[in-house]
């Protein structure tokens, strides 16, 4: 975790192993979901190019998620999903800098929607 930022970093290797700098281990996408059920906040970095690959993973979390569980949970998950971009408007309400993360929040958030469209897509063709 980052002291200044109180996010838990997230490092992924080349060999798609994910490391949990908080931690001080290896992690998978099931713990990291769990992390952000329980509220941490996350960013995940390609351990190479040091680039912010955090929406790429929370969309693999989301597609590994939505296709273990049964559908009453998804229901429960899209709900949580769906209510957090309220809470996360209103604690960045006049904060410009916030104001300009959340936009950018709000291109991950087509991407979700985009990436939740292909899943669902693949899984009418099977």
């Amino acid at each position: 975790m980052t002291a200044a930022t109180g996010v838990r970093v997230i490092k992924r290797y080349a060999n798609r192993k994910l490391y949990d700098t908080g931690a001080g281990s290896l992690t998978s996408q099931r713990k990291l979901e769990a992390l952000v059920k329980q509220g941490v906040e996350i960013r995940v970095i390609d351990h190479e190019t040091d680039a912010d690959i955090t929406s790429e993973i929370l969309v693999g979390v989301l597609g590994a998620s939505l296709a273990e569980r049964p559908a009453e949970d998804d229901i429960a998950l899209l709900t949580w999903l769906i209510r957090t971009p309220g809470d996360l408007a209103e604690a960045m309400r006049g904060d410009e800098r916030r104001t300009e993360e959340l936009r950018s929040m709000g291109e991950r958030v087509r991407l979700l929607s985009a990436t939740i469209d292909s899943l669902l897509h693949q899984m009418e063709a099977t």
